[in-house]
């Protein structure tokens, strides 16, 4: 479901952004989905779908806006090497002396 949301603008601004309404809409959109991504309120998945762009042009157009898309802390990687260790092998590879590396290989090369 979409939703619209309407704005006043004063004309003066899109006479200085030499822009119409609809290319005013646009960028506000734009960086709305920027500043929400960079607050970590929305995800780049689901910006680049709103922004009707592939995740990988957001991801760079996020980056050119300052947003960090790496900032894990040491705390973070210990949660993340916990949870690994948690987890259960692939059911192909279980007991098998496979890798996940072994099954992919082919694909990659």
């Amino acid at each position: 479901m979409q939703n619209t949301i309407q704005i006043e603008c004063p004309q003066e601004v899109l006479l200085s952004l030499h822009a119409d309404a609809g290319q005013f809409a646009e960028l506000m959109k734009l960086q709305t989905a920027l500043y929400l991504f960079k607050e970590h309120k929305i995800t780049s998945g689901t910006a680049a779908s709103w922004l009707g762009m592939e995740c990988v042009r957001f991801l760079t157009l996020a980056m050119e806006a300052g947003a960090v898309l790496l900032d894990d802390t040491e705390d973070d990687f210990q949660r993340e090497v916990a949870l690994t260790r948690h987890r259960k092998p692939h059911p192909d590879i279980a007991g098998k002396g496979q890798t996940l590396g072994d099954l992919v290989g082919p694909i990659a090369d």
